[in-house]
């Protein structure tokens, strides 16, 4: 649990240091949004995959930086346990994930919800 919190604000802090405009909402992850964090053997095993990719999507922008963020979700996942899992979670993301799903976990939830793409 530690791990998850100080790579989370690692995370944010790089993220921080490094982008332009920040959302006006303080950056939050909830793991792998719905879904396990990791297999039976390891809990998180692909756990900061998802953080990364929460990050993405907390700051949102243009449909082609979704495209990417969520590509490298899947090679994330793919390396850390499976590219059959990698497949159906990118699967996932690219259907649940828009700017216009009204969910937490959709893409530039950082900013109020209709804000869509940048």
């Amino acid at each position: 649990m530690i791990f998850k919190l100080v790579f989370t604000i690692l995370l944010f802090l790089i993220h921080t240091a490094s982008a332009a405009e920040e959302p006006p909402k303080p950056f939050i992850t909830d793991g792998c949004s719905n879904f396990f964090d990791g297999g039976f053997s390891d809990s998180e095993q692909w756990l900061d995959c998802c953080t990364e990719h929460d990050l993405a999507y907390w700051r949102g922008g243009s449909k082609q930086e979704r495209l990417l963020a969520d590509q490298k979700f899947k090679q994330c996942i793919a390396e850390r346990a499976n590219p059959i899992l990698a497949e159906l979670m990118y699967r996932a993301v690219r259907l649940f994930g828009h700017p216009h799903n009204h969910a937490d976990y959709r893409w530039g939830y950082g900013y109020a919800y209709g804000d869509g793409y940048r």
